[in-house]
């Protein structure tokens, strides 16, 4: 997944990426470089408590100087206010709160500050950025872009190539540039405005949905049988419920067809069941039912190609995966044990509880697992 741009001030990390807007005034007479950054965007909370704690934390980050302010991607630094070769600062020189209106969310306050900072007057750049706008442009549906905007002043002995290289933006991982625009101008003065664009992401292959029941009864001759039966739709539907099927020794039927322009496979496995005994040795027959679903969420955006009819879909942001265990175990003597989740690890909600059934006093035990896994997994039979 690409990396997402972030701004930060030493330790403190913006949630979401603010608007950004430096300026740069060369003082020749001093041979310095004033640089100051003006920064805006809105704090969140969840309620106004939340909300003024987070107002505390940003003050208290801001207060202190002589810290880099840097624009990233991942680890990568695109451009930043550096503190190391800053001969004075950065430090704070306004620093403003601003209440929403009523309508929106009380939990929330726009904010607005600016750092200063003073560099050596650097005579032998091949151009140097004296304007630069950020802003991040971010719709439901479609991949988010971040527009720069700037400006700058080229030496008259540097070449056009080298004054773009040295001024432009770099490109951040998980980007591509869809727009770049440069103009020269008298005086040496170099405006640009450029356009990158989030990268597409494959659609990971896998399963889409699926579900699928495994039960466990006594047959006729008093051996316990597992049975799992259901489907899964996806681009690995198949390799999937091969993936469930009991180990030979074990296996006692089988069914499995697959519909290749539906991408559905339909699947059926009866098998010996895994002898269950208690402490002191002796075999415990239960019966079993439990449920397994899969649902996976995502947000896909469609992309005409160039000379063609068809659209090419892409996904859009993380896909977002669930899976529901659920079951029921019914024994006489003792209750028997809940089956244990399948992803610990990912589990987000747990619930077991112990009943007894008014037919025929059997003790029944339920229990329900969900899972919020951050990729696709997907069991196999124990």
């Amino acid at each position: 997944m690409p990396n997402p741009l972030t701004l930060s001030y030493g330790e403190y990390v913006f949630d979401t990426l603010p608007q950004i807007a430096i300026n740069s005034e060369l003082d020749e007479q001093r041979g310095l470089r004033i640089e100051s950054w003006r920064i805006s965007g809105k704090l969140h909370a969840a309620d106004q408590a939340s909300l003024h704690e987070a107002i505390a934390t940003l003050r208290e980050a801001l207060s202190e100087s002589g810290v880099t302010l840097s624009l990233k991607s991942g680890d990568s630094t695109l451009v930043a206010l550096d503190a190391t070769t800053a001969l004075e600062g950065p430090a704070l020189a306004s620093l403003k709160f601003t209440p929403l209106s009523d309508r929106e969310f009380k939990a929330s306050q726009l904010f607005e500050f600016e750092m200063r900072a003073s560099f050596p007057l650097d005579n032998e750049s091949a151009a140097t950025l004296t304007m630069l706008d950020v802003e991040r442009i971010s719709h439901a549906g479609e991949l988010e872009q971040v527009r720069w905007q700037g400006a700058g002043l080229k030496l008259s002995t540097t070449s056009e190539d080298a004054a773009i290289e040295a001024i432009l933006p770099s490109l951040a991982s998980g980007y591509r540039r869809v727009d770049q625009r440069v103009r020269f101008r008298a005086m040496g003065e170099v405006r640009f405005e450029v356009l990158d664009q989030l990268s597409a992401q494959a659609l990971p292959a896998g399963v889409s949905d699926g579900h699928y029941v495994r039960t466990r009864s006594t047959n006729a001759e008093g051996a316990q049988i597992d049975s799992l039966a259901g489907y899964f739709i996806g681009e690995q539907a198949e390799s999937r419920a091969r993936a469930l099927r009991p180990a030979r020794a074990r296996l006692l039927s089988e069914s499995l067809s697959f519909n290749p322009f539906i991408q559905r496979a339909d699947f059926h496995f009866e098998s010996l069941a895994k002898a269950s005994r208690d402490a002191s040795g002796n075999t415990q027959h239960a019966t079993l039912i439990e449920h397994i679903t899969h649902s996976e969420k995502r947000r896909v955006v469609s992309f005409p190609l160039l000379g063609r009819t068809t659209r090419y879909k892409q996904e859009a942001g993380a896909p977002e995966y669930r899976i529901v265990q659920e079951g029921r175990a019914t024994r006489l003597g003792s209750p028997a044990p809940p089956e244990p989740p399948l992803y610990p690890s990912d589990l987000i909600e747990r619930e077991v509880r112990y009943e007894t059934s008014r037919k025929s006093g059997a003790l029944e035990t339920h229990w329900r697992y969900v899972f919020a896994p951050t990729r696709s997994n997907f069991p196999r039979l124990r």
